[in-house]
């Protein structure tokens, strides 16, 4: 038997990562390290293929959580303020090394005075 294993976000079914291209045998076939992933849900796919070509596909819905996430890399950098009387708005870009890819903007106001 044969097969691989793979997973995606649950938000985002089209963005599949494979864990293991070729998997074969018992044991353990893979590993999802969830230190390296945003927290949230993910589906975990394994599409396995008998001797006789028969395949099979099992998933699991598997939620990630927790801030133990070593490496990781998070950064804001302010574009633009615009200081005014009782309101500043700012534009700030940042960047998350788990959401790599992805860009976010955002603008906020500051508090009335």
């Amino acid at each position: 038997m044969s097969g691989t294993l793979s997973y995606s976000p649950a938000s985002n079914l089209a963005d599949v990562r494979v864990l293991n291209p070729a998997t074969v045998g018992s044991g353990q076939i893979g590993v999802l390290d969830t230190t390296l992933i945003p927290n949230g849900a993910y589906w975990v796919q394994l599409v396995g293929t008998d001797t006789t070509g028969k395949t099979q596909t099992n998933l699991a819905l598997v939620m990630v959580t927790g801030e133990y996430k070593p490496g990781r890399i998070t950064a804001t950098v302010t574009d633009l303020v615009v200081p005014a009387k009782g309101l500043a708005i700012s534009i700030q870009r940042r960047y998350d090394s788990l959401e790599r890819g992805r860009a976010r903007t955002s603008a906020t106001a500051g508090r009335w005075g």
